[in-house]
């Protein structure tokens, strides 16, 4: 596929603007909060937002923390591992309690705020110019199929399967929902939605992946043309990212 020289204007933006920065002020805290370092060898790992009023990490890389309580993407942190580098694991394992139930937004705020006061992050935000994907529909027309209507809010349906395997499907799904699989898993830059296709529709997609020596079918790329009727074009686009200015290794307790 042909690089482009078109740009858009349009900003890829983090997901959540209502998410205050750390360091805020305004910011709530737990009522206390258990932080341990977890294993460095990859095994299973959770984090969870209880409608309790606790956040319960376990093992959790801090990196994937970051992109939970920011709600933004791997490709929205710069600078991170300039101060974990020398850290013999970035895994945690964190328990920590609001005083009563509070809602999943509201537990991230709180955990920006444990960011802050335990592990010193500072933090900016910034524009940068990167590649990306912008999904266009092909040549052919978009071909995907409109969910019916049956009583259920519109969009809000999964997506099931595996980008690294090579299959995915999905009912009722939004076009924002689909976008952001496709993003952080198997493609190598962000896509952005440039479909204009706002409708709840349902899909199958099955590919070779690009990891699997073994792997047999069409790439992503052609998959999604000759099945879905669209088109990964690279461009490049302004991201907003959030940079690490500093942050310190906590202290267990």
């Amino acid at each position: 596929m042909a690089e482009t020289n078109m740009k858009y204007r349009a900003v890829f933006g983090l997901l959540l603007t209502s998410v205050i920065p750390a360091g805020s002020q305004q910011a709530p805290t737990f009522e206390v909060a258990s932080i341990r370092f977890g294993d460095p060898q990859p095994q299973s790992a959770s984090l969870r937002f209880l409608p309790n009023g606790e956040m319960v990490a376990r093992n959790f890389p801090l990196d994937l923390i970051l992109q939970e309580v920011y709600e933004v993407r791997q490709f929205q942190i710069a600078g991170l591992e300039r101060w974990t580098s020398r850290w013999s694991t970035t895994r945690l394992t964190i328990r920590a309690k609001a005083s009563g139930a509070t809602s999943e937004t509201e537990l991230k705020r709180m955990a920006q705020g444990l960011l802050f006061e335990r592990f010193r992050l500072r933090l900016h935000r910034e524009m940068r110019e990167l590649p990306v994907y912008a999904l266009v529909p092909a040549k052919g027309g978009i071909k995907l199929q409109v969910t019916e209507q049956d009583g259920r809010p519109r969009g809000i349906g999964g997506i099931n399967g595996s980008v690294p395997m090579g299959r995915l499907s999905g009912n009722n799904v939004s076009m924002p929902h689909f976008v952001q699989i496709l993003s952080e898993q198997q493609l190598d830059r962000p896509v952005v939605d440039k479909t204009g296709f706002t409708e709840a529709f349902d899909f199958k997609l099955e590919y070779a992946t690009i990891d699997r020596a073994d792997a047999v079918g069409p790439s992503i790329f052609t998959a999604l043309q000759e099945q879905l009727g669209l088109r990964l074009e690279p461009v490049r686009a302004a991201v907003e990212i959030l940079v690490i200015d500093h942050i310190e290794k906590p202290s267990e307790n």
